[in-house]
């Protein structure tokens, strides 16, 4: 767990849109949610960005169909994509835009302040 942590800290750099404007881009804290969540702090994961636990979650969903589409040899219960996936993801991904610049503007820098906790 510590190297893929150590992995993570030595292949991604801070964020160029945030050090350029100094607020964060839609995918600030998701090396941070990956963190939490490989530690087991799934609270913490999904404060820190919902997307991760939301891929999390929707891959678990399609392994488990097509496993059990496998099993009984039912392909029509097989995981299917729909595009509502996707339109839930980029929902997410505006409201957590969109949360961390407001607090960010009104000097509460959520993730800064998660860090702590």
């Amino acid at each position: 767990m510590k190297i893929l942590e150590m992995l993570l800290h030595i292949i991604l750099r801070p964020c160029p849109f945030h050090q350029v404007t100094g607020f964060y881009c839609p995918g600030c804290g998701g090396t941070r949610s990956v963190i939490a969540l490989l530690h087991g702090h799934i609270l913490q994961s999904l404060i820190y960005h919902p997307i991760v636990l939301y891929v999390v979650v929707m891959f678990l969903y399609a392994m488990l169909k097509t496993a059990y589409s496998r099993i009984t040899k039912n392909p029509a219960k097989r995981y299917h994509f729909r595009p509502a996936y996707a339109y839930i993801a980029l929902i997410i991904l505006g409201i957590n835009f969109l949360i961390k610049n407001i607090a960010l503007a009104y000097g509460l820098d959520l993730l800064t302040v998660l860090a702590i906790l």
